[in-house]
């Protein structure tokens, strides 16, 4: 991701340059998006042409078993639905390609595990208990991964690869930050970024709900990449994220992270991990004053690598939708839409089959998602809702004090403003998702809490910046985050 030759943070017009870099990150990932479709297209025909037997029999022994079988699991209805979406061959070839179906059953509750286990012993769902839907709005890139990974290691042998990568990957990047933080010392002025990142990293292992949830075969896939962006991303150069080559990589992120998201947060962890890793990423040169903010190359990092990220998966979720309207003979983006705006405000849905609209027609409000969420609390406190409410608190104070120290030393032309901004930004981002997702987050409450895992390790990174703000450097008589 160096490409200097395309870095244009000495452009002589700063302020037309950085609409110019913004354009440009957002032109290339829409390239890369409209290529990345091309070779997901390809992976989904893969896995349909594979043969369904093995996975049949992997799955059935897995149903055989006391312990161990896919239901037994905290996320058991996407992980028995998955399957479903997997074997379920009606239509045509090259529509099963492009979209997978999902099943809902006619009556409450919906039970995906039963019609799982209907596929796997008779074949096919109970059409007069289960009625088949062609899902558009999702890749369902787990296709390939139940295709390839289960017939070959199981159902159990599945999930302790995904339980050991994510805890392997995450303790291995918390040993390596620590370690950076051991050799440069805590008095050091390059001591905040792998301090930041060891803390962000010690927020996941504790807080996200990973000891359930890291063998699912929902979320794993995509916890994977986005905990790699973690780790690499702090690492990588400034002016790195802001080129063409930058901008590739952050692209094809956004596409690998919308072939296997099913909108529980997979995307918004990975947005606020990029915010995190560009905030982090060490800079050469004196930075401008604030006056000058246009100039300011972390902001234009930050501003380049988050929409090319963005672009990136959205192009990918709406490229989807283009194929499938071309190679279905209904209108694709109706669905998409009535899917999308059931998930963000509530109301009734219209295209699904009339018996099954009606099971979706409640009006949600925020009052009612900030109470859901607030039951939810112990999935971040130990089990316990105190213990989580009290971290939140106490989040949200540093929070407070931190933006209102930001502020204070706005005109401090030592002072890293836009390090600190991306990584307030990047808490509120969560919020802002609840809000935006109304729906889907009263739903779907106890696995949307996790993400209050990133505020608590943001908070704890803001409030080592203010300690460290106040203590003096090695060599120096001055103090602050540099």
């Amino acid at each position: 991701m160096t490409d200097a030759a395309h870095d244009v943070t000495s452009s002589p017009e700063p302020s037309r340059s950085l609409i110019g870099l913004i354009g440009r990150s957002m032109a290339v990932a829409l390239a890369t998006a409209a290529v990345a479709v091309l070779c997901l297209v390809g992976l989904n025909a893969l896995a349909v042409s594979l043969d369904d037997e093995p996975l049949r029999r992997a799955l059935a022994e897995s149903l055989d078993r006391e312990t161990g079988a896919i239901s037994d699991s905290p996320e058991a209805f996407n992980d028995c639905l998955i399957p479903v979406m997997t074997l379920l061959d009606d239509g045509r070839f090259v529509e099963r390609i492009v979209t997978a179906q999902r099943v809902y059953r006619l009556e409450r509750p919906h039970q995906p595990c039963r019609a799982l286990e209907q596929v796997i012993k008779r074949g096919d769902i109970d059409r007069e208990e289960y009625v088949a839907v062609f899902y558009h709005q999702y890749w369902v890139g787990h296709r390939l991964l139940m295709k390839t990974l289960v017939p070959t290691f199981g159902v159990s042998g599945v999930r302790s690869v995904f339980w050991w990568s994510t805890f392997g990957l995450l303790a291995g990047g918390l040993v390596w930050s620590v370690r950076r933080v051991a050799i440069v010392g805590l008095r050091s002025p390059e001591v905040f970024s792998p301090l930041a990142q060891a803390l962000l990293i010690a927020s996941f292992l504790l807080f996200h709900d990973l000891w359930n949830r890291a063998a699912s075969f929902t979320s794993a896939p995509s916890n994977l990449l986005i905990f790699a962006v973690l780790l690499v991303g702090p690492l990588v150069p400034l002016r790195a994220w802001s080129t063409s080559r930058g901008a590739v990589v952050l692209a094809t992120l956004g596409a690998l992270v919308a072939y296997f998201d099913l909108l529980f947060g997979a995307v918004l962890i990975g947005f606020v991990c990029l915010l995190a890793s560009i905030s982090l990423s060490p800079a050469s040169g004196r930075q401008q004053p604030l006056a000058l903010w246009y100039q300011q190359p972390r902001l234009r990092a930050l501003l380049a690598g988050s929409s090319a990220y963005v672009v990136g998966f959205l192009a990918t979720m709406l490229l989807h939708v283009v194929v499938a309207d071309l190679v279905f003979e209904q209108n694709v983006l109706a669905f998409f839409w009535d899917q999308l705006s059931f998930r963000l405000q509530g109301g009734q849905r219209t295209t699904l089959p009339e018996e099954i609209n009606v099971m979706f027609d409640h009006e949600p409000t925020i009052s009612r998602m900030v109470s859901r969420l607030g039951e939810r609390l112990g999935v971040i406190g130990f089990g316990s809702v105190t213990v989580g409410g009290s971290l939140l608190v106490l989040s949200g104070i540093a929070h407070v004090f931190a933006a209102t120290w930001i502020w204070r030393r706005r005109s401090d032309r030592d002072f890293e403003w836009f390090r600190l901004l991306g990584l307030l930004l990047s808490s509120l981002a969560i919020v802002a998702w609840y809000v935006i997702f109304l729906e889907h987050t009263l739903v779907h409450a106890r696995l949307m809490v996790r993400l209050l895992s990133w505020n608590i390790g943001i908070a704890a990174v803001l409030t080592s910046a203010l300690v460290l703000a106040r203590a003096p450097k090695r060599g120096t008589r001055e103090s602050g985050v540099r």
